[in-house]
This record gives C-alpha cells, sequence and structure tokens, in this order.
C-alpha cells in the first residue's frame, strides 16, 4: 500500500477548516488532491476550485480511483459517512478521519483504516501551516500506520503515534484547556 506521496490520489469528504488545511498542505507536497465531496455546493466548489480537482454534491458520486478517503465531517457524521463508503471504495483504499473524539473503530468496515488527528483549531477558508503542529496518529494495520504515518512526517516535525482512548483523554484536555 506505501506508494511514493507524488503518486498519492486523495478524495476528501468534507470541505470545513481541516479539509482546507491539510488538503492545501498535501497539494503542497506533490500528493494529488482528486476530489472534493461536500453536501453544501458553495463550499465544496470553492476548495475544489483552490486545489483544482473536481468536485461533487454527494457520497454516491465520490471519485473511485483515489488511494485515500480523508473523511472530514462533523463528529456525529463519520460513521455514517464510513458506512456509506463501504462498498463505494477500491480494495485497499485507506479511509482516515480526523477526529479527536471519535474512535478508530468507527472506520472497521474498511480493511485500511486510520487516524489523523491535528491539534489545532481550524476554520474554513483559511489555511493554516501544518509544519509545528502536532498530528496525533493510528491505524488499523501496520501497513496503514506506515502510510498514515509518512503522510503526516512531510507536514509536520510532531508525529505522535496514539490510541484512540489516549487521543480523547487529549481532545477533552485541549477542550477544556
Amino acid at each position: 500500500m506505501l506508494k511514493s506521496l507524488d503518486k498519492l490520489n486523495v478524495v476528501f469528504i468534507g470541505a470545513g477548516g481541516l479539509a482546507w488545511s491539510v488538503s492545501h498542505a498535501l497539494k503542497q507536497v506533490g500528493v494529488v488532491i482528486r476530489q472534493i465531496v461536500n453536501p453544501t455546493s458553495s463550499h465544496g466548489l470553492l476548495l475544489a476550485e483552490k486545489l483544482g480537482c473536481g468536485f461533487a454534491p454527494s457520497l454516491s458520486l465520490v471519485e473511485r480511483e483515489a488511494d485515500i478517503y480523508f473523511v472530514a465531517v462533523p463528529d456525529r457524521t463519520i460513521g455514517m459517512v464510513a458506512e456509506e463508503l463501504e462498498l463505494q471504495l477500491p480494495t485497499g483504499a485507506l479511509v482516515v478521519h480526523s477526529s479527536g473524539s471519535v474512535s478508530i473503530n468507527v472506520l472497521n468496515r474498511h480493511e485500511n483504516a486510520a487516524v489523523f488527528y491535528p491539534f489545532q483549531t481550524f476554520t474554513r477558508g483559511r489555511v493554516v501551516n501544518l509544519s509545528d503542529v502536532a498530528v496525533f496518529v493510528e491505524a488499523s494495520n501496520d501497513s496503514a500506520l506506515r502510510l498514515i504515518t509518512s503522510i503526516a512526517n512531510v507536514l509536520t516535525s510532531r508525529v505522535i503515534p496514539i490510541t484512540s482512548e489516549q487521543r480523547l483523554q487529549i481532545h477533552l484536555a485541549g477542550v477544556v484547556g
């Protein structure tokens, strides 16, 4: 599953602040952003135009030729999106969510799953420089962990492998603190 980063094709599901920053950062290091999928066309189209990629207003139209699918949606909808994607994705694709409070288990329908959780607040339309942002990673298997770690390592100097339970505690501490 480990490809050179400039050969990776990525789809972002969601067009909020995290999608803005992570998609721009990935594009800067040579990753191909294939598509933005977002039900609010104005948000999704704007991000897709900025990235020079395709846009779809529905998961039923998701690009089926990507290597990685970043599920960057509100926490309460991650499981529903993962379920809807189950039969649509190519074999071996990596499905990633970026929530601090949602277990990796919500992605258990997918053979290769990971969490990429930047410890940072994001705002739609504003690109955050990720080079010094702590990114916590977790994966369902060694291959997925190698891939998500290699991606994180090109975006930041602070990559930390972590469990879902540890990530939840860090997230809660960040929210309260």
